[in-house]
């Protein structure tokens, strides 16, 4: 199969598709933490990051969402925020592991962000492999492998 044709494309967006797990924040097991996570839980600085898991299941205060304007042409800002999507995750996974090894808060809260976690993985192998940059000619060239790192 040749990379960038439409084969590929259906092929990479079938195997996207098939393989998505839907979770709905609000029916999750959310695990009962005391006083001192719950403050610490707050504090954590990425909340008004968090627009689209909204929920309020530990009194977390989020600011209003911004009404998305979606732009004629796209493509800058599918770029922009997969790059913010894999900026995110680098410093998310990392401290997620020092959080869980340092026992922070109880294991039932890590379990619970596992799926979500595989699914910003997953976001980030769809922004990093587009059709359409394959299909305009930018394979796996040196100067692709330094705009995905």
């Amino acid at each position: 199969m040749k990379l960038g044709s439409v084969e590929h494309k259906e092929l990479f967006c079938r195997s996207f598709t098939e393989s998505y797990k839907e979770y709905e924040p609000e029916y999750l097991p959310w695990s009962d933490l005391d006083d001192k996570a719950l403050t610490l839980l707050r504090s954590i600085p990425f909340w008004d990051k968090v627009d689209t898991e909204r929920h309020d299941r530990y009194g977390i205060e989020l600011p209003e969402r911004q009404p998305i304007q979606v732009p004629q042409n796209i493509e800058p800002i599918f770029t922009r925020f997969g790059f913010e999507e894999c900026l995110d995750t680098f410093f998310a996974y990392g401290l997620f592991v020092i959080a869980r090894e340092a026992n922070v808060f109880p294991e039932s809260i890590f379990t619970i962000f596992d799926p979500i976690i595989d699914e910003e993985t997953r976001h980030i192998v769809f922004f990093v492999n587009t059709y359409t940059q394959i299909h305009r000619g930018q394979g796996f060239t040196p100067l692709r492998s330094v705009k995905t790192l």
